[in-house]
């Protein structure tokens, strides 16, 4: 065969393998670009269900739909919020786990752990992901909001402070950062400025030279006042128990009693402490303070499992005998 024949049959034939790869690659790309398509209409598809209160039936377009487009953040991060939604709490969670660790830069990922965490109770991993969150996205005040309030949960009162006093500047009218900072003003013996803060909750500005206040609504307002600041410290005394710091709590509740002495739970909550304590004389006394503001006091103390220690004494019986019928 003639050489130059070779030669050009050569180059055809590898112009032909050429034409035929950029065919395949071609036909991979709109391949690609259909299973793209197909996720996002999954995805929109999806989030009207979630909107329908359906779930569980978005998550079966989700899950088709990260199968088609695992790359896709947006559609594994409403996948979790799917899960989220139908209860999974912990396959929300462990998708955006995942999720932000293969792109730890994806702020909305971040953001939505932040509110699934916070609904669990989980407030400092909800701060983690929150102070990341806020890193990629300064104005994302939604988070804002929720870091104040996790703060506050923790018992980081100045950050609290700092992340409500951002948020109030950004939306004057919201009532929300005003109770955070009262709150975590009073905790902190801050009067003057847990006071304003909380007359700013009201929508009460006492350097509008309109402002005008009478003297029944001043009253009502100092009486709303010191029921927040109670309840301030009754939250403060909660957090520690769950830390199990005896003390420091029993401190809190006696603050909030001293603000507010009406209040039953204080009182309840103290008793089951001096019960775990095997304070015998100090459960009963503060259970008694509690039943005299609270009827079915009794009811409930025979119902728990906490008392398991004043509940096999005699004095027990007595102050049953006393209160059984309140």
């Amino acid at each position: 065969m003639n050489r130059k024949v070779v030669i050009w049959i050569s180059v055809l034939f590898f112009i032909f393998i050429g034409v035929l790869g950029a065919e395949e690659a071609r036909s991979d790309k709109e391949k690609d670009k259909d299973k793209s398509a197909k996720a996002q209409d999954y995805n929109n598809k999806a989030l009207i269900l979630i909107k329908e209160d359906r779930a569980n039936e978005a998550i079966d377009l989700l899950e088709n739909a990260v199968n088609l487009d695992p790359a896709n953040k947006e559609v594994r991060k409403n996948l979790a919020v799917a899960y989220s939604w139908a209860g999974r709490q912990k396959e929300a969670i462990d998708t955006l786990k995942r999720l932000v660790k293969e792109s730890p830069d994806y702020s909305e990922g971040h953001r939505h752990l932040v509110l699934i965490y916070n609904m669990e109770g989980r407030y400092r991993e909800a701060i983690e992901h929150g102070e990341i969150a806020l890193k990629l996205n300064p104005d994302d005040y939604s988070v804002e909001g929720y870091m104040a309030h996790n703060y506050f949960a923790v018992g980081d009162h100045r950050k609290a402070i700092e992340s409500a006093r951002r948020l109030a500047e950004h939306d004057p009218d919201n009532f929300r950062p005003y109770r955070i900072l009262a709150m975590a003003h009073a905790v902190l013996e801050e009067l003057k400025e847990a006071k304003e803060a909380f007359e700013r909750s009201y929508g009460m500005d006492r350097s509008d030279k309109n402002f005008k206040e009478t003297k029944e609504e001043a009253r009502a307002m100092k009486a709303m006042f010191n029921e927040m600041r109670a309840e301030a410290f009754f939250m403060e005394g909660n957090r520690y128990i769950e830390n199990a710091e005896q003390l420091k709590s029993i401190e809190a509740y006696e603050m909030s009693i001293k603000i507010n002495p009406k209040d039953y739970r204080p009182h309840y909550n103290l008793a089951m402490i001096y019960d775990r304590m095997k304070e015998e004389v100090l459960a009963l006394d503060s259970l008694e303070n509690a039943a005299e503001l609270k009827t079915g006091i009794i009811k409930q103390v025979m119902e728990s499992k906490d008392f398991s220690f004043i509940k096999e004494k005699k004095a027990f019986q007595r102050f049953l005998k006393i209160y059984g019928d309140k």
